[in-house]
């Protein structure tokens, strides 16, 4: 007889418990050096307000981690400005004013969708910051009344994860303690254990339950059977109090519900959790500690020294208050009362040197550094266009792998499934017929994106000076230059508004009227060159003037100019 689902679903979770307490205790100290409010590994640690950076004398960790943060939220998604872009594979549809003007009116809806929601507080509090200290993260998204999309950070510790044979991750289970009262709210009197409902009868309100939420793929799902969805969502309670059948909640999702960022993985396909700045940094940060308690400890010494006294003075009073006196016995001339270790007084500029050195190397571990590297410049010389340019550049050496991966895991399924709330939602009108049936892709454009692209823009940009400088001795070389398809590759390089570019259509047509009215004034400047010539030719004969003009300008020219036929008339 098959085990019931509940109980195989609690085996699992056991499972996945047991091989994430390899990371739990290297997350445990990293948390206490970093992140003291990041993390939950007890049930205890639930709404708890005592102290919990008590090892945390010496705040520059701190300090880097959310510069850091800052640094990844303002360069990777932004509030204040566009980040993300939708586009087509195809260039010759995104030509299109209609298909530009649809991706536009889309891009700033869900652009408003997103700043409505709480994501970017998720992000600037939990994930960034997570994912910098423990390498890994976790944030539920579900469906809002209020701001149609909602996210729910999860604190590391209190969840667990799994990959598929992709090595994305698709499963995800946590223990959420719950009292009695949020059960029955939560689930209905009637699907909560007889247990909790006794309790609830009796106005037990606030006794606590281990609750298991579990999300992973839908072993029944068909896609043929309408409703039916890729991933289930189960609640359960986990001590089932004789009920080993009785669920909660039982649903579903359409695409997976979790954003699971990872900073690095050693193998993509087997890993899980992945590693971190955190990790790289958490020696010096136990060091830094330690060195800042020695500096206090060699200052007391200096300043409140231990002393040696003469075995007479046992009895006497000992004052060490400044401006006061002490009684020496007679036969004790000649002694005194003096520190029984001395210090070199350079002793705390020594450890000082070395907390600044362990400082410099934490700031590094998380590249405060580099986003900090323009502000902390104090030379007096002004910065250059190209040194910044390439500064950006050196900085995407080191960030961009990471960019490429906070991409992958936690931008795409974000945008993906916003994107899919508007269309459930029928907040915009039917795409036009070109787009209809196609499939989109998201082109990024943030500050950090653009940065990446940089290489690309340098490299144009010195190109076309020199095809600019070398025109000058060789005109032609002008020729080479496609100046459209410079202008539009640039435009996308650097996420430019689709708006400021012209149609090529547009474009084309505006470049014939102009042509046209050039031919026009180029054969006015003519005519009136010609006929200016023939007026200053007194002594040419009244035929060859008139067959001039019309060599010149045509018949009407030559009526223009003023020459006629013989007999008045004008010529034909």
């Amino acid at each position: 007889m098959p085990e019931p689902l509940k109980q195989l679903l609690t085996q699992r979770y056991s499972q996945l418990w047991t091989d994430q307490s390899t990371w739990r205790d290297h997350w445990q100290q990293i948390a206490e050096q970093q992140q003291p409010r990041r993390a939950r590994f007890y049930d205890k640690d639930a709404n708890k307000g005592d102290k919990r950076n008590a090892k945390i004398v010496n705040n520059t960790p701190l300090i880097a981690m959310r510069v850091a943060a800052a640094g990844m939220m303002a360069g990777i998604t932004s509030p204040a400005r566009q980040w993300f872009r939708l586009t087509h594979p195809d260039p010759d549809l995104l030509k299109s004013s209609k298909v530009r003007a649809y991706l536009f009116r889309r891009e700033a809806l869900m652009t408003n969708i997103i700043a409505k929601s709480n994501i970017y507080n998720a992000l600037a509090g939990a994930v960034y910051p997570d994912t910098l200290a423990f390498g890994t993260h976790a944030t539920f998204f579900e469906e809002d009344t209020e701001s149609i999309v909602r996210f729910y950070p999860q604190a590391i510790g209190e969840y667990v994860l799994s990959t598929s044979n992709r090595g994305v991750i698709d499963t995800l289970g946590r223990d959420v303690p719950m009292t009695t009262r949020q059960l029955v709210q939560s689930f209905g009197l009637k699907n909560v254990s007889g247990v909790v409902k006794d309790q609830y009868d009796k106005g037990i309100y606030d006794q606590l339950h281990r609750v298991i939420h579990f999300v992973h793929p839908n072993e029944d799902y068909n896609p043929k059977v309408l409703g039916s969805k890729k991933w289930a969502s189960r609640w359960f309670e986990k001590n089932d109090y004789g009920e080993p059948d009785k669920f909660l909640r039982q649903s579903g999702y359409g695409r997976f519900p979790v954003l699971a960022p990872r900073w690095a993985l050693t193998n993509s396909v087997s890993d899980v959790y992945g590693f971190s700045p955190g990790m790289d940094a958490l020696g010096d940060c136990k060091e830094l500690q330690h060195l800042e308690k020695r500096k206090a400890t060699i200052v007391d010494k200096i300043s409140d020294p231990t002393l040696a006294i003469p075995e007479d003075m046992r009895n006497q009073r000992i004052s060490l208050v400044p401006g006061d006196h002490v009684l020496v016995p007679r036969t004790a001339q000649g002694q005194r009362i003096e520190p029984i270790q001395s210090l070199a007084p350079g002793a705390p500029t020594a450890v000082q040197d070395l907390i600044d050195r362990v400082e410099q190397r934490v700031a590094k571990a998380f590249y405060a550094d580099l986003w900090l590297q323009i502000i902390n410049d104090d030379r007096t010389q002004p910065r250059t266009a190209r040194e910044i340019a390439e500064r950006h550049e050196e900085k995407m050496l080191q960030l961009g792998p990471v960019v490429q991966r906070a991409e992958d895991e936690l931008l795409d399924p974000l945008i993906d499934y916003v994107y899919e709330r508007v269309d459930e939602l029928g907040l915009q009108e039917d795409p036009p017929k070109e787009l209809q049936g196609q499939a989109l892709g998201i082109e990024y454009i943030s500050v950090m994106a653009q940065a990446q692209r940089l290489v690309n823009v340098s490299s144009t940009e010195r190109f076309v000076s020199f095809a600019l400088g070398f025109a000058q001795a060789k005109p032609e070389a002008l020729d080479k230059l496609d100046a459209d398809a410079i202008v539009e590759d640039m435009g996308v390089i650097l996420g430019v508004n689709p708006r400021y570019i012209v149609d090529q259509d547009v474009v084309d047509e505006q470049r014939a009227q102009r042509a046209k009215q050039n031919q026009a004034a180029q054969q006015g400047e003519a005519m009136l060159k010609a006929a200016k010539g023939a007026k200053d030719a007194s002594s040419t004969e009244p035929d060859k003037i008139a067959a001039l003009a019309q060599m010149m300008g045509g018949q009407a020219g030559a009526a223009q100019a003023g020459f006629t036929q013989p007999g008045g008339m004008p010529m034909q």
